[in-house]
């Protein structure tokens, strides 16, 4: 049987690193293509045959994407997830999407090529992993190679051939990709304030700071879309910076910075939280540690009542905002950035006329199942605070008075 010449030249490519000793589990090589929306992944199963593969992990709320075309590359066939497969070496291809004239929305976590060469792709329904295998690892053309994430931690988002940082600066522990229009910022600047804010968010959470750099990939979006997003993966955040006739806006230096900051919380903060607090909790952080710099001086109360009268649902409490977004009302999710980070510094600065602090107190506040505080928490709030300004908070913030 004649393979096709993709098949043939593929199985003649070298292993990338082999020198270096890889993690258990299977192996994952992207490869580029002739086309520059379409990758080309080459996989190496762990352990003995036959094996399963399972479906690819996808995006929550976003449609499940199709299966990709599976081929083994010692017999050109088609093999399938679900099923017992007996082969050494599987591919499959991979789609991007061009980066649309408005620029990339972040949270999309969507996998792109960009004009200028380079793209970033997601674990999002591109890597189907081998049933009862570690993760493994997964390595670009270039040779280098990242650990495939656990089922239960954030995706793997990997960028390449962008515009970038060195991480040749003694202490630098960000690396930074972006697209051409970021050229026009202060990056080395903005990296160093963040590096120091990202310190100083770990100390928040008393979360150890990252032992190997992060990547941080910063991508334009035009203010026309009124929509400016951010993604945290593992080990790499993705944040937009708002743009207006092809150049960064004024404010786009600040906005990058806190989109960064927030996401950088949720990849420092690896306790289990109900939406809401991880969200709420991240977005307030975020605000204080621009204060904390003297890079801002915007409170989240400030932002609540300029957003309210244009805020969804503003007069709904937290808890009642939680359980629709729940039941798949996403109108309700803005409320946890506005209303929810004001509610967390109105809660810090009680506690602060205690003398105590918010990150002393994180780590004893615990949830019920349906997102409320439980017993144990407001108990310990009420005894801290005060049963008044406890349940004057709960009025405010959480539930709609009676």
């Amino acid at each position: 049987m004649t393979l096709p010449p993709i098949i043939q030249s593929l199985l003649l490519l070298p292993f990338w690193g082999a020198a270096v000793e890889a993690p258990p589990g299977p192996s994952y090589q992207i490869m580029a293509s002739a086309k520059p929306d379409t990758l080309l992944i080459r996989f190496i199963p762990e352990g003995t045959q036959p094996f399963t593969l399972l479906p690819a992990r996808t995006l929550r709320g976003t449609p499940r994407q199709g299966v990709p075309a599976i081929t083994c590359l010692e017999s050109g066939a088609r093999v399938k997830p679900g099923q017992p497969i007996r082969c050494r070496k599987l591919s499959w291809q991979v789609t991007l999407k061009p980066v649309p004239a408005t620029g990339a929305d972040a949270s999309a976590q969507q996998s792109l090529y960009f004009p200028q060469g380079g793209w970033l792709v997601t674990e999002w329904g591109n890597f189907p992993r081998q049933q009862g295998a570690q993760p493994g690892q997964v390595c670009l053309p270039d040779g280098q190679c990242h650990p495939m994430p656990h089922m239960d931690e954030p995706p793997l988002i990997l960028p390449f051939a962008l515009p970038a940082t060195t991480q040749s600066r003694q202490g630098a522990r960000l690396q930074i990709h972006h697209d051409e229009m970021a050229r026009a910022l202060n990056i080395a600047s903005l990296q160093k304030k963040l590096e120091a804010i990202i310190d100083y968010l770990a100390f928040q959470l008393d979360a150890p700071p990252p032992r190997q750099p992060w990547q941080l990939v910063w991508l334009a979006r035009d203010i026309s879309t009124h929509s400016l997003g951010g993604a945290a993966g593992a080990g790499t955040v993705v944040a937009n910076y708002p743009v207006s006739d092809n150049q960064p806006t004024a404010d786009a230096p600040l906005r990058l910075l806190r989109t960064s900051a927030h996401e950088a919380v949720h990849m420092l903060d690896t306790r289990a939280r109900p939406t809401w607090v991880a969200e709420s909790l991240a977005e307030y952080l975020a605000i204080k540690s621009l204060h904390r710099f003297r890079l801002d001086t915007t409170t989240a109360a400030d932002e609540l009542v300029q957003r309210e009268d244009r805020l969804p649902h503003a007069k709904t409490g937290l808890y009642r905002a939680s359980d629709a977004v729940k039941a798949g009302d996403l109108s309700y999710y803005p409320l946890f950035y506005v209303k929810g980070s004001a509610f967390w510094e109105a809660l810090d600065l009680a506690l602060q006329r205690h003398h105590r602090t918010l990150s002393a107190l994180l780590p004893h506040l615990s949830w019920q199942e349906d997102g409320r505080f439980d017993a144990a928490s407001s108990t310990l709030l009420a005894g801290t605070l005060g049963a008044e300004v406890w349940h004057s908070l709960i009025s405010r913030y959480l539930s709609e008075p009676a």
